[in-house]
């Protein structure tokens, strides 16, 4: 399981399932920017499940653990207090290695 945290209209999302062998990846994405997660569960149905989060954690409740978390050009538009906040909420979310 791989989540784009920040995934906007999922530019980098769509393409994360070559991490995988076929359908073996369920990719997730989730963005504040509501317009955006629209979009992504339309035109994007098929790729992943897109879900809006809030500017503060935490994540959703019912979200299953990740193997792979990616956060690309997000941390540089938060204050420093608020990416601790994100690096701790998106840790607490990693599956644990066995």
């Amino acid at each position: 399981r791989v989540l784009d945290f920040g995934c906007g209209c999922a530019r980098v999302t769509r393409f994360l399932g070559c991490l995988g062998n076929g359908s073996d990846v369920e990719l997730f994405g989730c963005d504040i920017d509501k317009s955006a997660i629209e979009w992504c569960n339309t035109e994007l149905a098929g790729v992943g499940t897109f879900f809006l989060n809030d500017d503060r954690p935490p994540l959703p409740a019912d979200l299953p653990e990740f193997d792979v978390i990616t956060v690309l050009s997000v941390f540089t538009h938060l204050p420093e207090d608020m990416q601790f906040e994100w690096l701790r909420t998106l840790g607490a979310n990693l599956r644990q290695a066995d």
